[in-house]
């Protein structure tokens, strides 16, 4: 199996995606499948966590809608950065 392509993701990529941004959100959700199938791999700072989260929270009053909060903790699945190949 070839190399999966790696990509950086900063928290600015993932706010797009949950905001459902028409340019960005379907670009996103492609390689986010592409992620699952392991064609690309995704990396991203332990910070995006937080802004990611304080983001959507400030969007929508200070606090996370269930739905959106979520869509957030999908994104961060597998938890562990440590997988084994």
């Amino acid at each position: 199996m070839p190399e999966p392509k790696k990509l950086y993701w900063d928290s600015c990529v993932f706010l797009a995606y949950i905001d459902d941004e028409p340019d960005r959100a379907s670009n996103i959700g492609a390689l986010l499948n592409e992620a699952e199938e392991e064609k690309v791999e995704t990396y991203t700072s332990v910070v995006s966590i937080t802004e990611v989260a304080f983001g959507a929270a400030e969007k929508s009053g200070g606090r996370l809608i269930e739905k959106v909060e979520e869509s957030i903790r999908s994104l961060w699945m597998p938890a562990s950065p440590s997988k084994s190949r």
